[in-house]
């Protein structure tokens, strides 16, 4: 089985990501790897980001290899020789831009895998990152003590009106009370701080991801002073 590795940059107009660089922005292109095997439907497709434009060239360069070794996953991509093409191998990725700053970016990673089965599996990473350090953060890292526990609070009454009931239980989801954990998938806005629930994190597949907005202000209380993300 003969394999196709396939690796370039591609370079959409940046404002198809919400990225287009401006004096407050950074440059954030996107680059494709991707392979497949010529006799059968084995494939992987994954597009990822790759940023330019930071002053310490030392931070740019620890954050391009922390994307690219996340977003190509080599646990995820496997041996196409080996793959069964009866049922076949699908796994396509992207991202999206939620927030882009000189001191910040908020990143989506998505992606699609089928390996056999009724059905295949789908998600979203997130990569919120300070660029003056080049540490991802986590929710602990933006809240103070008991800040988490607050937003969960929140995050809960949030699904709760959205779904028009008293207890999460009754809408399907697996459990009445959410409680957030230090690696919770979050993205940053201007606005507001997005909440993602995967497939099965907090309820079956049929219902899907489930996402929650808070707006900052409602939040900002609980959160810690000087973040990259907010207004200097």
């Amino acid at each position: 089985m003969r394999l196709i590795l396939l690796a370039a940059s591609i370079f959409f107009t940046l404002a198809e990501f919400n990225s287009a660089q401006t004096k407050d922005t950074i440059s954030i292109e996107t680059k494709y790897f991707g392979g497949a095997a010529r006799d059968s439907m084995c494939y992987f497709n994954v597009y990822f980001p790759f940023i330019s434009g930071l002053d310490n060239k030392q931070v740019e360069t620890s954050v391009n290899e922390f994307l690219y070794n996340a977003f190509v996953d080599s646990s995820m991509i496997l041996d196409l020789d080996d793959c069964d093409s009866l049922y076949g191998f699908q796994y396509d990725a992207g991202f999206n831009v939620w927030m882009n700053t000189k001191r910040f970016i908020s990143l989506e990673g998505h992606y699609f895998v089928y390996n056999g089965g009724a059905h295949g599996n789908f998600g979203s990473d997130a990569y919120n990152i300070d660029l003056s350090t080049g540490n991802n953060l986590m929710l602990n890292d933006l809240f103070k003590s008991g800040g988490v526990e607050n937003l969960s609070v929140i995050v809960q009454q949030k699904l709760e009106e959205d779904f028009l009931v008293d207890k999460l239980s009754e809408a399907g989801f697996f459990e009445d009370e959410i409680l957030l954990p230090e690696d919770q998938t979050f993205f940053v806005t201007d606005s507001s701080l997005a909440i993602l629930f995967n497939p099965y994190e907090i309820a079956p597949y049929v219902m899907g991801e489930q996402l929650v907005e808070v707006s900052l202000d409602e939040i900002k209380e609980f959160l810690k002073p000087n973040l990259p993300f907010q207004s200097e």
